[in-house]
């Protein structure tokens, strides 16, 4: 299998090059000749090196970390990107977790990391055809898989914590199927919350999902009405008792109505005089006509 080419002068000279470029004993990787070089002119001038392809051995005998490192190298250098190979380790899943190094690291990748999906799709199918029996890679790049399993965490909770406030499902944006499994993950323990897959194809969305009781919003008229009765019971009797625990003066207390028949104190001097029986004079009326009576006694007659 084809993971890497190379020039050179010779066949040696071109094993001697990949096996320093992978790391690798020579006796690990074969050389076959692609396109011979060719002289200057009449056989004068310069002589441009022939190119050459590192290959694997048979019977699987090449390392795959060899194998993972040409074939990302051949990839990148098409793309017109270099890189440096950081780490190699086996994960509990059985992938492969590769991390390398570049100075165009924004650009291998891309916009929410789909240049770099793409470019870990497209090598695990190459090692798909070399066996099957290869373990898939996740390829990471400067640490950017954890800082986005970190935010996809944060994401997840913040989620789940309005789902259980508003009592509704939210939906979020579509994510690979790594991307996917970890918010799965980070909500599966978590009380009353759901989370399902939805839509085709590689990048899908998940639903986050209110699986506890909701309680009926709508409040009964009849309750209403008890409720607004009770509060008006309860407001007289508080008014009541503030009432009764406070000292009051004579000018606090209302005045009482009084029983009928009985006038007050103060009012006396308004009372209107009562009309007399017929025939019964007044007191000052009598005086007067008795006065009169005398001067006409005192008149001489003529």
């Amino acid at each position: 299998m084809y993971i890497l080419e190379t020039h050179a002068k010779n066949e040696k000279e071109a094993l001697a090059m990949g096996s320093q470029f992978l790391e690798v004993n020579e006796d690990l990787i074969s050389v076959e000749m692609v396109k011979k070089g060719g002289g200057g002119f009449l056989g004068l001038g310069s002589k441009s090196p022939s190119v050459y392809m590192i290959c694997t051995l048979e019977d699987n005998k090449t390392p795959i970390e060899v194998i993972i490192k040409g074939l990302l190298s051949t990839t990148l250098h098409h793309m017109g990107y270099q890189a440096k190979f950081l780490q190699f380790e086996t994960l509990e899943d059985g992938k492969m977790y590769v991390e390398i190094a570049s100075p165009q690291a924004s650009n291998i990748i891309g916009k929410k990391g789909k240049t770099l999906e793409a470019l870990q799709f497209i090598t695990n199918v190459m090692l798909e055809k070399y066996s099957r029996d290869t373990p898939k890679i996740l390829l990471d790049i400067e640490k950017y898989r954890k800082k986005r399993q970190d935010f996809l965490a944060r994401l997840a909770r913040n989620s789940a914590s309005q789902v259980k406030k508003n009592k509704k499902s939210k939906l979020l944006l579509p994510l690979n199927p790594y991307e996917r499994r970890l918010i799965h993950m980070e909500l599966q323990e978590m009380n009353d919350i759901e989370t399902e897959s939805e839509g085709y194809g590689v990048y899908k969305k998940i639903r986050i999902k209110f699986t506890g009781k909701i309680e009926n919003k709508k409040p009964n008229k009849n309750n209403k009405k008890n409720s607004r009765d009770e509060q008006q019971e309860h407001d007289l009797s508080s008014a009541q008792q503030e009432f009764a625990g406070v000292e009051h003066t004579s000018d606090d207390i209302p005045p009482q109505e009084h029983d009928e028949g009985v006038i007050p104190q103060e009012h006396e001097e308004e009372v209107m005089p009562q009309e007399h029986d017929e025939g019964v004079m007044p007191q000052e009326h009598v005086e007067v006509e008795e006065t009169a009576t005398t001067s006409n006694a005192d008149v001489p007659t003529t």
